[in-house]
């Protein structure tokens, strides 16, 4: 069985979601479907990150999509994902041999603490929303972002979970308040788009400053009662939990 990749990029956001969107309507079943911003891909797609790495211009967000299967199958799979990128107006595309897509694969899977390994400070946002309301959400996340004057990247993986990371250049004091204000932003848009959010990882000190866990969901009452039934003297990690639990 041989294993491939496909790397297409796009001046905007708005192509590599056209690109993810017209994939996942389509018959094609990849193993790896992932968008990078362009700062997640100057970090994780760097000519230097690895010997062998791609090579791939900066400014640019990345569609990256991997599958698998006989040699008549990988060349049909190049064949169509070459004919869909371009329909979705993306600059520049390339089919990815099997050396460089385990070493894109490896970075992938490594991401998160790869991007946090970038910043003294990092804080990393996980979402997760409706598909057709992505492309609201992120466009609302970079305005956030841009406000912040915080340096950020973004994920958008395999299975719809898409990840902001903050990552402040220097440890300064007032990243806290930054990184609250643009927690607040976010709540903002409760009403206009239908979205979970929390805080994978920030300071430890912090947690006490911004509510990781994000607002709470129509089903706290159920997960009150469970935590209630499982634990009636609620003596294990109380508090440490989305709602208070």
């Amino acid at each position: 069985m041989l294993r491939r990749g496909f790397l297409a990029a796009f001046d905007d956001e708005q192509g590599a979601l056209s690109l993810h969107h017209r994939i996942t309507s389509s018959p094609l079943t990849p193993t790896l479907l992932e968008i990078l911003s362009p700062d997640a891909s100057r970090i994780l797609l760097a000519p230097d990150s690895k010997p062998g790495a791609l090579q791939v211009g900066s400014g640019s967000w990345h569609v990256c999509v991997g599958y698998e299967g006989s040699s008549e199958l990988c060349g049909r799979y190049g064949r169509e994902l070459s004919r869909i990128a371009q329909e979705a107006s993306a600059h520049d595309h390339l089919l990815i041999g099997e050396l460089q897509f385990a070493l894109l694969a490896e970075q992938l899977r490594e991401a998160i603490p790869l991007l946090m390994q970038t910043s003294p400070l990092p804080v990393v946002f996980r979402f997760r929303g409706l598909l057709a309301e992505l492309a609201a959400l992120i466009r609302a996340l970079r305005s956030f972002v841009a406000s912040s004057w915080i340096p950020s990247a973004m994920l958008l993986g395999s299975h719809g979970v898409l990840h902001l990371a903050l990552l402040p250049a220097a440890p300064e004091e007032s990243v806290l308040k930054q990184a609250a204000y643009f927690w607040k932003s976010v709540e903002s848009l409760r009403g206009k788009l239908d979205f979970h959010a929390s805080i994978q990882f920030c300071p430890a000190e912090w947690k006490r400053e911004l509510n990781v866990w994000g607002t709470a969901q129509p089903d706290l009452p159920l997960m009150r009662r469970v935590k209630s039934a499982f634990d009636p003297q609620n003596i294990l990690a109380p508090g440490r939990f989305v709602g208070g639990i």
